[in-house]
């Protein structure tokens, strides 16, 4: 975190989180590093991604464990 006070420049170390909640209070700009940026991105991807491989294989278990009895349910 980058602070100027009465024309002294401080860096004070923060979690992320304090940081961008500082400077949205204050209005005051975000600077980020962009390999900080692409890293972030290349974990969201790979977290999206194995929650997409979860979902599949929950819907192939539930396929692989559908009944033709099951399609009865709810017609009588």
């Amino acid at each position: 975190l980058h602070v100027e006070h009465e024309g002294r420049k401080l860096v004070l170390d923060s979690r992320p989180s304090d940081a961008i909640n500082l400077a949205i209070r204050l209005n005051a700009p975000l600077f980020a590093n962009e390999h900080v940026l692409e890293k972030s991105k290349i974990s969201k991807t790979d977290a999206q991604q194995e929650e997409e491989e979860d979902e599949k294989e929950k819907l192939k278990e539930w396929l692989e464990n559908l009944r033709p009895e099951d399609f009865d349910k709810g017609l009588s």
